[in-house]
């Protein structure tokens, strides 16, 4: 998962994942961990988009992915405007869509 300190250090949601959903949890570690954090403090909330940035993200999703990480959250709304899914060798899940996908599905519902 990649996400800011407080989500990846954190258990809020790497425990509920774990514990709802029976999910192994992988987070970004090192100096991936270190880059994602400050690009996503010192550039991307700032709307600083750089390619060596995007550089070192491709390199934390390979990490991710050759820890065994089967897709890989993006959880943070800026890392979908810095991340594609061509940029992954996994399937990548961008909370901003699917907070977006399932508020227009829940609008859409009848009752």
């Amino acid at each position: 998962m990649l996400g800011s300190r407080y989500t990846m250090t954190g258990t809020y949601f790497v425990d509920r994942l774990q514990d709802r959903y029976g999910l192994k949890v992988l987070v970004a570690e090192g100096e991936h961990e270190a880059n994602v954090h400050n690009a996503l403090y010192e550039e991307l909330t700032k709307g600083i988009f750089r390619p060596e940035t995007r550089v070192k993200f491709k390199a934390a999703l390979e990490s991710l992915a050759s820890r065994g990480a089967e897709v890989i959250i993006l959880g943070c709304t800026e890392f979908g405007m810095l991340i594609k899914a061509e940029d992954s060798p996994v399937p990548l899940i961008d909370t901003t869509i699917a907070h977006a996908e399932a508020a227009v599905e829940k609008a859409l519902q009848s009752d």
